[in-house]
C-alpha cells in the first residue's frame, strides 16, 4: 500500500514538473525569445519567433518593429519597411519605429522620406540621441554644414559616449577646414571605440573634398 501511495506521489510530482514545461508560450513569451535571438545574431530565428508571437498578437507593434530591425539587419529593407509601417499603423506616436524606418530608407537612398521619419521621431522622442546622428549625416551628405553641426552637438549633449557622433562631427570640422577640432573629435571617436585607421582614411578623402 505504501508503495502504491509513493508511486502515486511520484507521478504526480513528475507530472507538475512537465507541465511547467508544457505551458503555451504567450506572444510575450516569444518576443522575448526572438530578441535574445537577435540579440545572439540568430536572425532566421529572430525573425520566426516573432512571426510566431504576431500570429498569436497580430496588433503587437514591438514586434513588428523588432522583426523590421531584424530584417533591415539582414540589408532586407524593403521587407523591413513593411513592418516599420505595419508598427505605425499599429502605434502612430511609436518613435523607435519612425526613427528605424528612416535608417531602412537611407540605406534604399529614399532621402526625402528618411529625413521625414527622423524628424517625426524627434518630434515624437526628443531624447533619442542616435536620432539626431542619423539626421546630421544626412545634413553633412546634402552640404547643410550648420544643420548637421546642431545635430551632432545635440547627440553629443543627450549622449556624451556616442563614438560616432563625435566622428561625425569631426567629419563635419574636416569639411568646414577646422582641423583643430576635426583632431579633437578624431580623438575622442577613436577613444570610444572607432576604428582609427578608417576614420583617418575618412579624413583624409575629405580634406582632398575641400
Amino acid at each position: 500500500m505504501k508503495l502504491w501511495v509513493l508511486l502515486v506521489a511520484l507521478f504526480v510530482i513528475v507530472i507538475a514538473i512537465l507541465s511547467q514545461f508544457c505551458q503555451p508560450r504567450t506572444a510575450d513569451d516569444l518576443y522575448n525569445i526572438a530578441i535574445g535571438f537577435h540579440a545572439s545574431g540568430q536572425l532566421e530565428k529572430a525573425i520566426a519567433s516573432f512571426d510566431e508571437a504576431i500570429l498569436l498578437d497580430p496588433e503587437y507593434s514591438e514586434a513588428y518593429n523588432n522583426r523590421g530591425v531584424s530584417y533591415a539587419t539582414m540589408g532586407r529593407y524593403e521587407l523591413a519597411i513593411q513592418d516599420f509601417d505595419k508598427a505605425i499603423s499599429l502605434n502612430s506616436e511609436y518613435a523607435k519605429a519612425y526613427g528605424n524606418r528612416g535608417i531602412a530608407y537611407k540605406n534604399l537612398d529614399k532621402i526625402p522620406e528618411a529625413m521625414h521619419d527622423y524628424d517625426k521621431t524627434i518630434e515624437l522622442d526628443p531624447s533619442i540621441s542616435n536620432t539626431y546622428n542619423n539626421r546630421g549625416i544626412l545634413y553633412l551628405n546634402l552640404g547643410f554644414m550648420r544643420e548637421a553641426m546642431w545635430d551632432f552637438d545635440t547627440s553629443i549633449y543627450l549622449d556624451p559616449h556616442s563614438p560616432l557622433a563625435y566622428a561625425n562631427r569631426a567629419k563635419a570640422f574636416t569639411l568646414m577646414g577646422i582641423d583643430d577640432l576635426a583632431q579633437k573629435d578624431m580623438g575622442r571617436a577613436i577613444e570610444l571605440g572607432v576604428e582609427a585607421k578608417l576614420l583617418y582614411r575618412e579624413i583624409e578623402r575629405l580634406k582632398q573634398k575641400r
